[in-house]
């Protein structure tokens, strides 16, 4: 099982290797969160409305490899 901590890292070096993907990220960052959203949902049986519509967190909170959501 791939952790957090290991897809933050293979996320890094990919920016590192690719910095225009930046720019791509941060475009593609909401429709990701509405699909995690309803993968939760799906998940955890929970109503969509459970989720928050909008990231509590921020590209770079995501990340960041020290960042741990409360």
């Amino acid at each position: 099982m791939v952790t957090l901590r290991e897809h933050r890292i293979q996320l890094a070096e990919i920016l590192a290797d690719n910095p225009s993907l930046q720019n791509y990220l941060n475009d593609q960052f909401e429709l990701c969160y509405a699909q995690a959203r309803r993968e939760a949902a799906d998940e955890t049986g929970l109503e969509i409305e459970e989720f928050p519509v909008e990231s509590p967190f921020t590209v770079l909170q995501c990340l960041d490899e020290g960042f741990r959501p409360d």
